[in-house]
């Protein structure tokens, strides 16, 4: 067992790589009562082309997705029927980049761990699951694709990339989803589903000895790892469409507007990019902007301009959203703001002690550090220990760099109007 120091905050994560490959990460405190589990599996929605073990494989979209509805599936029944006799939580979620199964209890710790482990790591699948599963989710899809505001997203992310496959809806379409068979839900399972390509998150008041000693004796039942290359096209820089406008059953006008930078090619660590330009973000487009100022003013949206990420393999876009009866207008003052923003040293430093204070405060909630730690290990591929440190470092002159990192993006934008 290793123990890892959060620099700065007084705070420390125990660390164990089990003999299968099994990274354990375990944050014990008495500020709650409430044990976490989250088991993460490194497999999302993009991952639909890969090697294992030497042998090329490729899935229809959505087969991420449809392989977390399955696993929930047991010789006894499901996991959600065995979790609400014994008054415990449990979910699950497929992202583009990862599938974590989450439960959550306020007793019987170590039981209901056990049963997360063995029911994800025990597959039961057949034909006649796999056709029952196959029916849930276009019921699902075809909700979605009801859905104006999530049918507006994808297509801006269909706008935004050219091959990324970030790009899909995260369960496919309809069809994709009856494509899928049961041989596609095996070889992913049997590629995607080893101990060594998994983490562990637990939080809680938790004894970490007893809790590691009960996991290296489960965890000799299976030690089979597997050696996965995913298969990605390349994504150019440029976007894939500059523009779209089409029509949809909304009620008012829409707009998306995105900025496209390769985070791949610039001087920035992962890590440093997402720091600098969720700094940036705040800056620009926060709640003491003068973006706010001009909204509450001038009124050319309605309400406020929404920002956030939208992410690829080796891109990050910087992206805004909003509405408005004159969406040309609001565009135009929008992209004047942002072309003629100078960044201010005494907001930036405003902005960098939120932050810090922010680092302390998470701890105080175990179940959204948990949380925290499951972003880093998807995105870093490990715990980041030294985020204060990284926060304290900003630099004018980097945050500059970043902003001009943006400034020239290669841009796009897509409106949805209501049907006429």
């Amino acid at each position: 067992m290793k123990t890892i120091n959060i620099k700065n905050v007084n705070e420390k994560v125990y660390h164990e790589t089990l003999p299968s490959g099994l990274n354990v990460y375990i944050y014990t405190s008495e500020l709650t009562n409430t044990y976490d589990m989250k088991l993460v599996v490194h497999v999302g929605s993009r991952d639909n082309h890969f090697k294992v073990n030497g042998k090329e494989v490729k899935i229809p979209n959505g087969v991420a997705h449809f392989l977390e509805h399955l696993t929930f599936n047991t010789k006894e029944g499901t996991a959600e029927d065995h979790y609400a006799k014994v008054g415990a939580y449990v979910n699950a979620s497929t992202t583009f980049d990862n599938t974590t199964y989450s439960c959550s209890c306020n007793d019987s710790f170590i039981d209901n761990l056990l049963y997360l482990l063995n029911f994800v790591t025990e597959p039961f699948y057949n034909e006649e699951l796999v056709e029952k599963e196959r029916g849930i989710i276009l019921e699902e899809i075809l909700m979605h694709m009801n859905n104006a505001d999530e049918n507006f997203y994808y297509n801006f992310c269909d706008n935004i990339f050219v091959n990324d496959t970030n790009k899909y809806q995260i369960g496919g379409i309809d069809s994709d989803v009856k494509k899928i068979s049961l041989d596609d839900i095996v070889n992913t399972y049997n590629c995607f589903y080893k101990k060594n390509n998994m983490d562990l998150v637990l939080t809680g008041n938790i004894d970490v000895e007893e809790t590691l000693n009960v996991l290296r004796e489960w965890d000799k039942a299976n030690v089979e790892k597997s050696i996965i290359e995913n298969i990605r096209e390349e994504e150019p820089n440029e976007v894939n469409k500059n523009e779209y406008v089409y029509e949809d059953n909304v009620s008012s006008n829409k707009m998306f507007v995105g900025f496209k930078v390769n985070k791949k090619e610039t001087d920035f660590s992962d890590i440093e990019f997402d720091i600098y330009s969720s700094i940036l973000l705040d800056l620009m487009f926060g709640e003491s902007s003068d973006m706010r100022l001009m909204c509450e003013k001038d009124n050319f949206v309605d309400g406020y301009v929404d920002c956030f990420f939208v992410n690829g393999f080796k891109h990050r876009v910087l992206s805004l959203e909003f509405e408005s009866e004159d969406l040309d207008n609001a565009y135009n003052k929008i992209i004047k703001y942002f072309k003629d923003f100078k960044i201010n040293k005494d907001d930036l430093e405003r902005k960098v002690k939120v932050s810090l204070a922010r680092i302390i405060i998470s701890f105080e909630n175990p179940e959204k550090y948990g949380s925290s730690i499951v972003n880093n290990l998807v995105k870093y591929g490990k715990l980041i220990d030294n985020y204060y440190e990284l926060f304290s470092n900003v630099t004018y002159e980097k945050m500059n760099e970043m902003l001009e990192l943006y400034k020239n993006a290669y841009m796009t934008y897509i409106k949805l109007l209501p049907k006429k």
